[in-house]
């Protein structure tokens, strides 16, 4: 302890007699690193400060948008953004929303930079209210480079306005993917494969970031449909390989070891999946405590079940529990006078099926439509089954849900 006290005050000597150049030398470099410090830490905590009380930020979401604007000197930039934005329609909570994905379009400008492209995505034919929900999702349609020439390529690619605007909302990373290197050496790929271009454009359509994942990861998507049994040019290739981009090998195999759970050979299972590609999306859970509803409660066997996949991927709630109730309570009045076709009757559109099952059996059973809409009403439906108003009014408002399934019914599955 002695010896350090001795080294110390050695120390403090040495650097008392140090000479003055020392000092002149190093002082001026010091001061600098201190004041450096200092301007940064006041431009920070400006911009901090202004996405706090001009932007509505938290502190958090504050702190960490201020990273990449930390050369702001002025609200001079920012601000002019802000007006430029409210004037085009954005409310505060768009535009809170979009500085916290993307503050750098707070140093966008406004004129050669913002204005051109909001200006472009009206030429494409999008109107205000497309425009305001493209931007607010994804900022980068105002501040990214290349956006029109893109935005021309995928419209002309997957065929109309509707196709563009669902593709560009689902994947965020196909406005930003360069054309050239990352998604043109893919279509061809796909193209070399047998798939022609409307096959491609609706896989893109099903699953935005389909195309831009690796080369290698898509020839390894192929290789597992390949495997699961699926011919190339039919349209469940297209569908399973969108379906298997979104699992790992190892979930796709625990799916598979479940289905042969059910009695199912390998060959009824790939005319399974061949028949719902979208299966393999399912949950291992929904499956389960479906095929148990099915068997259980529906009377069907697992050999009814393998014809009819389709049924494991419904909501059993939203779905399956009311129309079987439904079911059943028109057969205990004998109201169903012929041979009903199980498959049909839950999977008919719920347009159709209310038309059908529902509404036209008022007058036999005039609490039947109530019992349906009660049942819904516990199934997180409440706001569209107590709606109110003459009979067409509540079918095309209870019609407004339909699952992925009855968009499903359109592509050419293999039969």
């Amino acid at each position: 302890m002695i010896l350090l006290s001795r080294k110390l005050l050695h120390f403090h000597r040495s650097a008392a007699h140090a000479p003055t150049h020392f000092s002149s030398f190093y002082l001026p470099i010091l001061f600098s690193f201190s004041s450096t410090a200092e301007n940064s830490s006041v431009k920070s905590t400006f911009m901090v400060d202004y996405l706090i009380s001009t932007i509505g930020l938290s502190s958090e979401a504050a702190i960490k948008s201020s990273k990449s604007l930390s050369h702001i000197k002025s609200p001079s930039k920012p601000d002019a953004v802000l007006h430029f934005l409210k004037e085009s329609g954005f409310n505060d909570a768009c535009i809170r929303n979009m500085v916290s994905k993307n503050s750098r379009i707070l140093t966008a400008k406004v004129e050669t930079t913002l204005k051109p492209k909001m200006i472009a995505l009206k030429e494409f034919g999008f109107s205000e209210s497309e425009i305001l929900k493209l931007v607010s999702k994804n900022p980068v349609f105002l501040i990214h480079g290349g956006i029109q020439s893109k935005i021309k390529f995928w419209r002309g690619f997957l065929g109309s306005k509707e196709n563009l605007l669902h593709a560009l909302l689902r994947g965020k990373r196909l406005i930003c993917s360069n054309l050239d290197t990352n998604i043109i050496p893919k279509i061809s790929f796909l193209r070399d494969c047998g798939f022609v271009d409307n096959q491609i454009a609706s896989m893109i359509n099903n699953n935005p970031n389909f195309i831009v994942m690796s080369l290698d990861s898509i020839k390894t998507l192929k290789n597992r449909a390949e495997e699961l049994g699926f011919s190339y040019g039919s349209g469940a290739f297209c569908s399973v390989m969108v379906s298997l981009c979104q699992i790992s090998r190892a979930t796709m195999e625990s799916k598979l070891k479940l289905l042969g759970s059910f009695g199912w050979s390998e060959a009824e299972i790939s005319s399974v999946i061949r028949k719902a590609p979208l299966l393999l999306e399912t949950s291992e859970k929904k499956m389960k405590k479906m095929m148990d509803f099915l068997v259980k409660r529906a009377g069907c066997e697992p050999s009814f079940v393998m014809k009819h996949p389709r049924l494991l991927m419904f909501s059993l709630e939203r779905r399956m529990v009311p129309r079987q109730y439904v079911l059943q309570l028109l057969k205990s009045k004998d109201l169903i006078k012929r041979k009903l076709s199980f498959y049909s009757f839950m999977t008919i559109s719920e347009k159709k099926f209310l038309e059908k099952y529902i509404l036209s059996y008022g007058e036999k059973m005039p609490d039947l439509y109530h019992v349906y809409l009660a049942l819904y009403s516990e199934n997180q439906r409440a706001d569209t089954c107590r709606s109110t108003g003459n009979a067409a009014d509540r079918v095309q408002r209870l019609c407004t849900e339909e699952t992925m399934l009855i968009e499903a019914e359109k592509i050419d599955l293999d039969k």
